[in-house]
């Protein structure tokens, strides 16, 4: 997917869009969290979206 809008508006430092996050759970699998943009349209949610199972993810205290 390709994102010509800016992480950032230099203007003010704000987001320029935000993400929703879904997390589904599974009894004999890893979770797994899919993020899409929060104002996609149906159309663009089969497209625009990223998912991630369990051991993708780490605790921020261990990044820093």
């Amino acid at each position: 997917m390709t994102n010509d809008l800016p992480a950032a508006d230099p203007a003010t430092d704000e987001p320029t869009q935000t993400l929703a996050a879904d997390v589904v759970s599974y009894a004999g699998a890893p979770d797994e969290c899919t993020l899409s943009p929060r104002d996609a349209t149906d159309d663009r949610t089969t497209t625009a979206w990223l998912t991630a199972r369990g051991d993708a993810f780490v605790a921020l205290d261990e990044m820093r």
